[in-house]
């Protein structure tokens, strides 16, 4: 649900550990006081010809339902980074998201669903030997969100404006999910794009990606299901291509 990056600047590298999903819960609401928490542990690398970038995270995801049409959520990690080359390694670890959201949802008309998320991020950025590394800077987000579906399958697609509130430029973002569902039992393919618009710093992100990513998530027992899958890079501006697996437990209550 996440695409991470890494940059060269001579002998140095620069780790940026970016997120391009915004917390967003999907355009159905969630049961009034019903809760959802998803953990999830993901492997990103990425590899050039004389230097590489990996990146572990442990992601928690959370949302709650407050009324018919209005939940609240967060989402926090913690990253672990690696970078590597002929003259040089480096590690890091530390906060890399830390977000909370509010989701409104319209009124349901047949099998069709539209919410709006606001979202906001804090910094996680830090300066690590005179470079940038980890997290983002803070910013706001707000999206809109259009589902459609049935017993056999939905189709979900976000349109987001983040606006950086430090010296990342400003993103425009599109996603889009299609699931299909046997019983409990579904297959998520999903694509994320990433624009970047406005003016930044130097210092900050300034990037353009579009990835595909494909997982399953099975039913366990009453309450609990467990999602496995990867991510890939297609098209990258300002960033190194690289892939990702995951493997998330989600708990709902």
């Amino acid at each position: 649900m996440v695409a991470e990056c890494c940059r060269h600047g001579g002998s140095a590298i620069v780790a940026l550990c970016l997120v391009w999903v915004s917390a967003s819960a999907g355009a159905w609401p969630e049961p009034i006081g019903g809760q959802l928490t998803i953990e999830t542990t993901e492997y990103f690398e990425s590899e050039q010809q004389d230097s590489g970038f990996q990146q572990f995270i442990s992601r928690t995801y959370f949302i709650r339902g407050i009324s018919e049409h209005l939940s609240f959520g967060t989402v926090v990690a913690y990253a672990n980074q690696f970078s590597y080359g002929p003259t040089f390694s480096s590690s890091q670890s530390g906060l890399s998201e830390a977000e909370l959201f509010a989701q409104a949802y319209l009124k349901r008309q047949g099998n069709h669903a539209t919410a709006f998320n606001l979202t906001g991020a804090f910094s996680t950025s830090q300066d690590i030997a005179d470079s940038r590394a980890m997290g983002n800077d803070a910013a706001l987000q707000f999206s809109a969100l259009r589902g459609w579906g049935n017993e056999q399958f939905f189709l979900e697609a976000l349109l987001g404006y983040r606006r950086s509130l430090g010296s990342d430029r400003d993103q425009l973002r599109a996603n889009l999910t299609l699931g299909l569902k046997e019983g409990d039992a579904m297959i998520l393919l999903q694509s994320y794009s990433t624009e970047s618009v406005m003016d930044g710093s130097e210092r900050g992100a300034d990037f353009d990606l579009t990835q595909i990513g494909l997982s399953a998530v099975l039913p366990v027992r009453e309450g609990l299901k467990i999602a496995f899958g990867g991510r890939r890079d297609l098209s990258v501006r300002g960033l190194e291509p690289g892939q990702a697996l995951f493997l998330s437990l989600w708990w709902r209550r």
